[in-house]
C-alpha cells in the first residue's frame, strides 16, 4: 500500500499545474469566456484542500506562502464571478418596471463594475503575479520539511481527512441554523469533502466511494442556486451606494426580487434535504469507513 509521502509530489503537482494557466486565461478572455474566472476559482479551492491534506508531507513555511497568495487570487476573482453571474442572468432578461433604455443603462453600470473587478484581479494574475506563484510553488518542493513526515499509508491518510471534513460538515448541519450565512458555511464545508473524496479516487475502489461521492455533487448543485442567489443580494446591496437615480431605483427593485427568490430557494433546499436525507448521507460515509476498517 502506497505511503502518503510517496504519493504527495504528483497530487500536489496537478493540482496546481492548472492555475498559471487559468490565470492567463482568465487575464486574457475574460470578456468572452467568463467561465475561466470561475474555473480558476475552482482550481484554486481544489489546490487549497489539497495543501491541507497533505500539510504534514510539506514545508509549512512555502504551504503558508502558497495559500496566502492564492487566497488573494480567489477574493479577487469572487468579486468578479458574482458579478459575471449577475449579467449572464440580466442580459438574457428585462424588468418590465423599468424601460428598455433604463434597463440598457443599468446593464452598461453592471459593465462597468465588472471591468473594475478585472482591474484589480489582473494585478494578481499578470505575468508579475504568475511568475510570483511559479517561484512558490518550486519553493514547495525544494525546501525540505521542517520535520519528518510520519510515515501513514495513503488510504489512512484518506480515511483520517474524510472523517474530519465529515465532522466540520456534521457540525453546522447539527446546529440546526437554517439561516443564509449558516447555508452558505455549510456549502463550502461540503466542497471540502467533495474535494477530500476526489482525492481518494486513488484509495477506494470506485464502488465504494461513488454513492457518496455523487451525493454531495446532488448536494451542491442545489447549494450552488442558493449560493448564486445571496451573491446577487449581496452584490445588488454593495452597489446601492450609487448616485444615479436610475440605477438605484432599479438595484431596489431587483434586490426584493432576488430576495423573494433567495428565500424560496433556501426554502425549497431544506425541504428536498429533510432530516431523513442528512442521515442517508451520514450512513453512506459510515459504510464507507467501515469498508476502509475490514479492509485494514
Amino acid at each position: 500500500m502506497a505511503c502518503a509521502s510517496e504519493v504527495c509530489s504528483d497530487v500536489v503537482k496537478l493540482r496546481l499545474k492548472p492555475i498559471r494557466r487559468l490565470m492567463k486565461l482568465a487575464r486574457r478572455r475574460w470578456r468572452r469566456e467568463p467561465e475561466h474566472v470561475h474555473r480558476l476559482r475552482v482550481a484554486i479551492r481544489r489546490a487549497q484542500v489539497t495543501l491541507h491534506f497533505f500539510a504534514d508531507q510539506l514545508p509549512a513555511k512555502a504551504i503558508r506562502s502558497i495559500e496566502r497568495h492564492l487566497k488573494r487570487i480567489r477574493r479577487a476573482a469572487n468579486a468578479a464571478r458574482d458579478i459575471d453571474v449577475l449579467l449572464l442572468r440580466y442580459e438574457k432578461c428585462s424588468d418590465q418596471s423599468c424601460s428598455p433604455a433604463e434597463w440598457r443603462e443599468f446593464l452598461r453600470f453592471l459593465r462597468k463594475k465588472r471591468s473594475d473587478a478585472q482591474i484589480k484581479l489582473d494585478e494578481l494574475i499578470g505575468r508579475r503575479g504568475r511568475r510570483s506563484l511559479s517561484r512558490r510553488f518550486r519553493q514547495l518542493f525544494e525546501c525540505p520539511a521542517a520535520a519528518a513526515a510520519p510515515t501513514v499509508a495513503f488510504r489512512k491518510l484518506v480515511e483520517q481527512q474524510v472523517h474530519s471534513e465529515f465532522a466540520k460538515f456534521f457540525r453546522i448541519v447539527e446546529k440546526g441554523d437554517h439561516g443564509i450565512e449558516s447555508l452558505h458555511r455549510l456549502r463550502i464545508a461540503g466542497k471540502r469533502v467533495r474535494y477530500v473524496l476526489e482525492l481518494g479516487t486513488g484509495a477506494y475502489a470506485r464502488a465504494e466511494f461513488e454513492p457518496l461521492y455523487h451525493s454531495f455533487c446532488q448536494l451542491q448543485e442545489q447549494f450552488g442556486v442558493v449560493n448564486d442567489l445571496a451573491c446577487t443580494v449581496d452584490v445588488l446591496d454593495s452597489f446601492l451606494s450609487t448616485h444615479h437615480k436610475i440605477i438605484r431605483r432599479i438595484l431596489k427593485r431587483r434586490l426584493q426580487i432576488e430576495q423573494t427568490a433567495l428565500q424560496d430557494a433556501s426554502d425549497q433546499l431544506l425541504k428536498n434535504w429533510d432530516e431523513k436525507s442528512w442521515q442517508d448521507l451520514n450512513q453512506k460515509l459510515v459504510a464507507l469507513l467501515n469498508r476502509d476498517a475490514s479492509a485494514s
